[in-house]
């Protein structure tokens, strides 16, 4: 937002050919962004990777649910890949990952 804000004020300068009234004119541009504008940008810049990822985080929130349960790694990884359309795990995920995997409390059955 900032540098095309930039870039919309550099265009209406003169077109110029000498770097130091190039240099002039992007430094002219850069100073004439409004603080509110150049506030929205360091906002957009802290949060924007995270809110354009709700997978992302959708994900890490599925996990922190997972450990949440008590699952160790492997089995939250599992949990996560089988419910992954749905906000949480089951309540009842260590009966469904044993039956699942022929377990009883995660250890292997003979």
């Amino acid at each position: 937002m900032c540098w095309g804000y930039a870039k919309q004020i550099y265009r209406t300068f003169p077109l110029s050919k000498k770097a130091d009234a190039l240099r002039r004119n992007v430094q002219s541009s850069l100073d004439d962004i409004p603080i509110v504008t150049q506030r929205r940008c360091v906002y957009q810049r802290i949060f924007w990777p995270v809110l354009t990822r709700p997978s992302f985080v959708n994900r890490c929130l599925r996990f922190m649910d997972a450990y949440a349960h008590g699952l160790d790694g492997a089995m939250a990884a599992w949990a996560v890949r089988k419910y992954r359309g749905h906000r949480t795990v089951p309540e009842n995920i260590m009966a469904l990952f044993d039956a699942a995997h022929g377990t009883v409390d995660g250890h292997k059955v003979a």
